[in-house]
């Protein structure tokens, strides 16, 4: 069950939060990115992450939405009041699960974004959101993940140079992962939404992104659903 305790800004037929004046879901406003961040009891350290994550995004048309995993702090009310007294457009919804995957699940689901990205906030990238989106934008990619190191740095770049290079890679990135060759880590990707809902393809409890990749995979019944994977230029660690 995902309960919206704050919408202002997302909802055009919203007027407040629940904590404050009432809250009415109307029609959800379409976003170019939804950034999905499950927390759990950090209530002192929630501002200062949203803070920096709102700089990352600023000038994107990105929404936020904190999916609260059954805090028992402050840390729902730290959300709420930071996305009151902020710019940033965003959600705080309450989950019936401390179950990471579910609230990612959840996350997908109730996103207004064509694409969608996860923040972990014990592992947390700086500047990564605008970059991801470009590469998006530009190839009309429906996946994007992030280097390693810095050889794939420039192997990315050199398989940016044109259009007729990013279909092969795709496919070939995609048989490197499935066989365990190529390691991603969740918390810097990027996937185009409809290529999760359209198949209903939801992450497993554990995590594991070979298999939620498989289950794109066999649900389109090709490899060419990652015709357009795009190994961003941009250094994770």
């Amino acid at each position: 069950m995902i309960a919206t305790l704050y919408g202002r800004k997302c909802c055009s037929g919203a007027t407040g939060s629940k904590t404050g004046t009432k809250f009415r879901e109307g029609k959800m406003q379409t976003k170019e990115l939804t950034v999905i961040v499950p927390v759990r009891n950090i209530e002192n350290e929630i501002e200062g992450i949203l803070r920096s994550l709102a700089i990352q995004a600023e000038g994107l048309d990105a929404e936020f939405l904190v999916i609260d995993m059954g805090s028992t702090d402050g840390t729902l009310l730290e959300a709420v009041q930071f996305f009151e007294g902020s710019k940033a457009v965003g959600r705080v919804l309450q989950s019936g699960s401390f179950n990471v995957s579910a609230a990612l699940n959840a996350g997908i689901r109730k996103a207004c974004g064509e694409y969608v990205s996860f923040i972990f906030v014990r592992r947390l990238y700086q500047n990564f959101l605008k970059g991801y989106l470009d590469s998006a934008r530009r190839y009309s990619a429906d996946f994007v993940f992030g280097c390693w190191d810095e050889s794939e740095i420039k192997a990315a770049e050199r398989r940016l140079i044109s259009s007729a290079v990013i279909g092969a890679a795709g496919t070939d990135y995609m048989k490197e992962i499935l066989r365990g060759h190529l390691n991603l880590d969740i918390s810097a990707l990027l996937f185009k939404k409809s290529l999760l809902t359209e198949k209903h393809i939801y992450f497993s409890e554990d995590l594991k992104l070979p298999v939620i990749l498989c289950q794109i995979v066999n649900r389109y019944n090709r490899l060419s659903a990652f015709s357009h994977c795009i190994l961003h230029s941009f250094f994770v660690r």
